[in-house]
């Protein structure tokens, strides 16, 4: 017979299960409320209509190529799956790609549940629940469904990575961090600011792998390394051979590493270094460089992987020869990858999104979804900073295991945030972050008196967590002054 207690934990699962669908529901609902609203709003970001021409060309001749030669320019597993939408809804079916975008989204969302479920030292149910609903309701997640980016997907394929890892962590499952290799090969194959990542977490998992023989911990990184670089490297070898040099995903790094890493980068904004006129946009002057270097040689004749190179060898000797000037440059992007989330705002007031639509009353609407998303970032971002120097657990049993998932999901942030503060931030890059943030965001909220109470009992907490919000808040009112002299 079941005790008391096990009847009243069976109960609370079943109630926690129709919370569960109830959110999945509701997230469901408002998702195809705004897939009829996009009807018939056409892509106009230039990275949607990229991949929108790699798709057609994939779908129309099954070659990874432009009409005129094969490219790896961007990484090839969103195109494809558009491409392959496309086949089978057809051509240029941009609904189509939004409705499997919004599945992708509630996956995700069931993930963030499932987490958060195993750290229960952390999360009580209730605790998964608001975890669930933070990420299922965030605007700019939300928003995301219905424009034709790699960031739906690789936000999916991040937070298995995360999913796996936990469990990992927790039992020792070779299978997981086997698993978790071939999901972090399929994430560098959508955004290749992945592929390297294999590399620090398998020195984290033989430094922190707690409980475990050195040998377990060599064979789980070997794991790991093994089936992250197998899915890679077909990909890989076939990069090298179209360009002529070593590529292991994509012909952007090098670029991308310039654009944030040269004379005209902007302090602000160094994203926007993309737009900068002749005579001082990065390609000008790469390819002056290079005719200065090689004298003789056709600068023109090199492969795109080739000008990769060159590319991000000139940033590099940049970097080396204005150590303080990248320093400086490197601070500011830190904070904006961090900044407020513009994608949205900016594009409705282009008339983009469908926001012709308002007519006379666009000004007003703009207002209201600017509102809507900065408020949800700031919540979030407020919670996250409160939850990180609050983290607590009472469970001591199982407290080393615990703070070894939260030095994880801390790593992880971490080295999103180290590696587009070198090259460039946009606050698009720290979408794919939002699941990690709605957990430590739903630690924090789910027992809140306890956790300020733990905040403010050591100054070693809450000095730092207020440096923080201080920082974070002069960082936005800067941002909000300027967007709001230009905006209108």
């Amino acid at each position: 017979m079941e005790t008391k207690n096990e009847t009243k934990t069976r109960c609370m699962s079943g109630k926690n299960i129709f919370l569960l669908g109830a959110i999945l529901v509701v997230g469901l609902a408002l998702r195809l409320s705004l897939l009829a609203w996009f009807s018939g709003v056409t892509p106009q970001i230039v990275d949607e209509n990229d991949y929108i021409a790699l798709a057609k060309h994939f779908a129309q001749t099954g070659n990874y190529a432009t009409e005129k030669e094969f490219v790896s320019l961007r990484p090839p597993l969103y195109p494809v799956m558009v491409a392959k939408i496309f086949q089978i809804f057809g051509d240029e079916n941009f609904q189509a790609v939004r409705g499997i975008q919004i599945i992708i989204s509630l996956l995700t969302t069931i993930l963030v549940y499932g987490i958060s479920r195993q750290v229960p030292e952390i999360f009580s149910e209730k605790g998964a629940l608001y975890a669930t609903a933070f990420f299922c309701f965030y605007p700019s997640i939300v928003g995301m469904n219905y424009l034709i980016l790699s960031e739906t997907l690789f936000t999916f394929f991040l937070t298995v990575v995360v999913f796996l890892g936990v469990y990992f962590f927790r039992t020792g499952s070779l299978y997981a961090v086997s698993f978790m290799g071939v999901f972090i090969a399929l994430g560098a194959l959508t955004r290749s600011v992945l592929w390297l990542s294999p590399f620090p977490l398998v020195l984290f998992i033989f430094l922190f792998m707690s409980g475990h023989s050195i040998k377990k911990r060599m064979v789980a990184g070997g794991l790991l390394l093994l089936f992250s670089m197998v899915m890679i490297t077909p990909w890989a070898v076939r990069n090298t051979r179209v360009e002529k040099t070593f590529q292991v995903i994509d012909c952007m790094s090098g670029r991308n590493l310039m654009m944030g890493n040269y004379e005209y980068t902007p302090l602000y904004h160094a994203w926007s270094a993309i737009q900068t006129p002749k005579p001082h946009d990065w390609h000008t002057l790469l390819v002056r460089d290079f005719r200065e270097r090689n004298p003789g040689e056709s600068f023109f004749k090199k492969t795109q992987g080739e000008k990769d190179k060159l590319a991000g060898r000139y940033a590099i000797r940049y970097i080396c020869e204005n150590p303080g000037k990248t320093f400086c440059r490197d601070a500011v992007k830190a904070c904006c990858f961090w900044q407020l989330e513009r994608t949205f705002p900016a594009g409705a007031v282009r008339n983009m999104f469908g926001f012709e639509r308002f007519e006379n009353n666009k000004k007003l609407a703009v207002i209201f979804l600017s509102g809507v998303i900065q408020l949800s970032y700031i919540f979030l971002m407020f919670s996250v900073i409160l939850g990180m120097f609050s983290w607590h657990t009472q469970n001591y049993q199982n407290a080393k295991t615990v703070w070894i998932i939260l030095a994880f999901l801390s790593c992880i942030l971490f080295y999103f945030w180290g590696i587009h503060s070198i090259i460039f931030a946009h606050e698009r890059y720290h979408l794919p972050l939002i699941p990690i943030l709605s957990l430590i965001a739903g630690g924090f909220w789910v027992n809140w008196r306890e956790n300020l109470r733990v905040l403010f009992s050591r100054k070693k907490r809450w000095i730092p967590a207020t440096v923080f919000i201080l920082s974070i808040c002069i960082f936005w009112t800067v941002e909000i002054f300027m967007a709001t002299k230009f905006m209108f």
